[in-house]
Parts: structure tokens; sequence; C-alpha cells
């Protein structure tokens, strides 16, 4: 794990896909914090500040038993952001799970082993896109960044 980088996977210990994140994470030597979200719930400013990284309704999990079992009148004020976001600090089970944050930013919902390989590569490794990184350190790896889509630091 690059020097700094922070992992947070944010979740309920029981669901079957943050299972599979915490056991993929585990087997590639990556480094993270794990935020119960049934424990430690979850705060308005958290909701807010991964909104800036996600669209409401991918965080909103309104195909999970949570969801459908929600009285109407609870479905219906999740219509509107605020109401959204005082559902899934009333109900964080709502929230899609698990939510991987790395330095503060959302960067998965739900599991998918290509995704996190993509993210962290083979061996843990974070890797973030060539285009992401500033022109100097694209151009130290050595190749163009259309050459090189990612750039992986252990």
């Amino acid at each position: 794990m690059a020097r700094g980088t922070k992992t947070v996977v944010y979740g309920i210990p029981n669901c079957d896909t943050v299972k599979k994140a915490r056991v993929w994470l585990e087997e590639h030597g990556v480094e993270f914090e794990f935020h119960d979200f049934k424990k430690a719930g979850v705060t308005e400013p958290l909701v807010q500040d991964w909104l800036k990284d996600v669209k409401l309704d991918a965080l909103l999990n309104r195909r999970g038993t949570t969801w459908r079992g929600l009285a109407d009148d609870m479905k219906a004020a999740a219509d509107t952001q605020p109401g959204a976001i005082a559902l899934m600090i009333h109900k964080p089970s709502v929230i899609k799970r698990p939510v991987l944050v790395i330095n503060g930013r959302v960067k998965s919902l739900g599991f998918s082993p290509e995704e996190y390989t993509a993210l962290f590569g083979e061996h843990g490794a974070v890797c973030v896109s060539a285009a992401r990184l500033p022109k100097r350190a694209a151009l130290r790896s050595g190749a163009a960044p259309l050459a090189l889509p990612l750039h992986c630091v252990a």
C-alpha cells in the first residue's frame, strides 16, 4: 500500500458483498479500516461527502430487502436528497455496500473483483489512472499516458 494512502470500507459485517470485499482486500494485502454502519452509524457530513463522488441514486439501494420493507411514506421521503440522506442516517442498511473510500473519495460501491483489481492492482498496490496523475509523474513512468492507463504504487 502506498505510504499515506487511507482505505476505508463502509458496510455491515454480515452482508455477503461486504464479506467478499473484505476477503479480497485481505488476500491482496490491502490495509484498510472497516466502518460498521450498524455500530458506528453514518452522519450527514459523511453522506454529503460521498455524494460529491457518486450520485444519490447509486448510493441509495432501492433493490435491497431493507428498502422493500420500508413504509411507503419513508420511500416517498427518499425522493428528495434531504429525505434520502435522513433515511440513510436512520436506516444505513439502505446504503449500497460496501462503500470503498480511498483518501476520502468514494472509489467503488458494491464489490467487483475486476474493479478492485483496477483500483489496487494484482498485489494490493494503489492504482490511479495516468490521466489523473500530474504530467511529470506520467512521464516519469517511462511511457506515454495512453500506453500506461494505470500507474500503480506498491
